[in-house]
């Protein structure tokens, strides 16, 4: 009611209880979509989280087609991605989705990796193209000789498997060369660049 905003700490749980995720969900990729549709000429990229539960909506496919078509915007400059717990939790749904969403064009990703240590069979089985490194062994890389040891693990079996994988919270410089040995192809934190309003990167 005073204007401020709500974090998604707090209102994504509450959306997931309700249901109401899935209409979010469906928000969030419209007006993505329609900003994709006025960047994509300038090589950029979106990547939109999906939560769990879309996994489930059926219409998703038709929905996201319906919606490049309407905004213009190319599929192969959009990422979507789902959680590694996500997906693993219900397998063969997660596939049919993830297959769909490749089959219009769009690329995926398994975010979150590594804090499930689900087994790395499932790598091999889901159709995605990235490979999101959980956060919490980025962070640590530089002082824990065991998140150097999953890293590294991590990163060889998604390149054996094709898959590219991104490091999440990239804050500092240092992190830079240990990635780079380790063949992460790319990086997402506030040391590579901080959240812009979407209508300032589109002006400039």
């Amino acid at each position: 009611a005073d204007g401020s905003l709500i974090s998604p700490a707090h209102f994504i749980p509450i959306a997931e209880q309700s249901g109401q995720i899935i209409l979010i969900d469906r928000w969030v990729l419209r007006h993505s979509l329609k900003a994709l549709s006025q960047l994509q000429d300038r090589g950029i990229t979106l990547a939109v989280n999906l939560s769990g539960q879309s996994l489930h909506d059926g219409d998703l496919k038709q929905y996201l087609a319906d919606e490049l078509t309407a905004s213009g915007a190319d599929p192969h400059h959009l990422i979507l991605e789902v959680t590694e717990t996500a997906a693993v939790t219900d397998f063969s749904t997660a596939r049919g989705v993830l297959q769909a969403v490749r089959d219009l064009g769009c690329r995926t990703a398994l975010d979150d990796f590594g804090v499930g240590f689900s087994s790395f069979h499932y790598l091999g089985q889901l159709p995605v193209d990235y490979i999101k490194l959980d956060g919490s062994f980025i962070r640590s890389l530089l002082i824990s000789p065991d998140s150097r040891v999953i890293v590294r693990a991590i990163a060889d079996i998604a390149k054996g498997f094709g898959k590219q994988t991104i490091a999440e919270f990239v804050d500092q410089e240092a992190l830079l060369p240990i990635l780079k040995a380790y063949g992460i192809t790319y990086g997402q934190g506030f040391y590579l660049g901080r959240p812009e309003k979407i209508k300032k990167i589109i002006e400039n």
